[in-house]
């Protein structure tokens, strides 16, 4: 309905206007007038909800985001597992979004599994994303389910990421968590690290080889650290490793290098998995199990 109310008004605006520069964008006439670039927004549960204060998106073949801040330090993102693209996306097509507000994390997602979620990209021009969505989404510590609406994106600016399309992912006792974000390898020949970052809840998994790198199998044998921070918003500080810091011991771990190219697109691939834990009093306790570990990340030279 606004777009066919908004036409008139474009016409008079064609007729009136002498500079081709001040017609519309195409793909602006889906939102309301005197949205601003950079815009965020959208009702919970009918409540007016802005998370405009920082915005960025993230282009990725491998899975792509589009988050949002607002002055309470609440989070918003939308998630598809593809590059982004004009079109219409829905829970069935893997489009996710996870809302951090003070009452927890609100997932499209529940016991059952996933809840309704529409995205509909809209515009996708200059580096820059623009769209709608709606849906549910569930906080699984409360079973509270809130309903979203008009929500929206406009103009806000794709980041470019080292190597665009790289994967750092694995099972964490199951559940796939994806480090891909701004993942990269660092010091190949001597104390090299593999790191990534997963922003819906501002997680971090990091990989360090003290001896640096080549095609090869590595384990705790050879001082392998596998790190991971598993926080959310209600407990950020929820730190792994496989070693401890006590005793100087490592749990077991695997790290398979099965590529090294070199090069201005240099890449690291390969596979990890073994044992973490947190440590109290130099004994761990609740051990995380890592299967499925995949890597393929840019070499980054500082």
């Amino acid at each position: 309905m606004i777009k066919y109310i908004l036409i008139p008004f474009l016409v008079l605006g064609f007729l009136t206007s002498c500079s081709d520069s001040e017609l519309i964008t195409p793909g602006d006439e889906y939102f309301p007038p005197g949205m601003l670039d950079g815009s965020y927004t959208v009702n919970i549960d009918g409540v007016f909800t802005d998370f405009s204060t920082q915005t960025t998106a993230i282009n990725n073949s491998a899975g792509s985001q589009i988050n949002g801040t607002n002055q309470t330090n609440g989070t918003i993102s939308i998630m598809i597992p593809q590059s982004l693209s004009v079109g219409t996306y829905d829970q069935l097509d893997g489009a996710m979004i996870a809302i951090s507000m003070p009452d927890g994390v609100y997932v499209n997602s529940n016991l059952t599994g996933p809840l309704p979620f529409m995205l509909n990209i809209t515009q996708l021009s200059s580096g820059k994303v623009s769209g709608l969505f709606s849906g549910q989404v569930f906080n699984m510590a409360t079973g509270q389910t809130k309903e979203l609406s008009n929500g929206s994106f406009v103009k806000i600016i794709i980041e470019s990421t080292p190597g665009g399309d790289a994967i750092l992912k694995a099972n964490f006792d199951g559940q796939t968590i994806d480090f891909s974000s701004n993942a990269k390898a660092e010091g190949i020949v001597s104390a090299a690290l593999i790191s990534g970052t997963n922003p819906i809840e501002n997680q971090e998994l990091s990989i360090t080889i003290p001896g640096g790198i080549s095609v090869n199998t590595y384990t705790e044998e050879d001082e392998v650290e596998i790190k991971v921070n598993l926080g959310t918003s209600g407990n950020p500080a929820d730190n792994y490793s496989n070693f401890n810091p006590t005793d100087g011991t490592y749990l077991p771990v695997t790290l398979k290098i099965t590529g090294i190219s070199e090069g201005e697109n240099g890449m690291v691939t390969g596979t990890f998995s073994g044992s973490i834990a947190k440590y109290v009093n130099g004994v761990p306790t609740n051990t995380v199990q890592i299967t499925g570990g995949q890597i393929k990340v840019p070499i980054v030279t500082p």
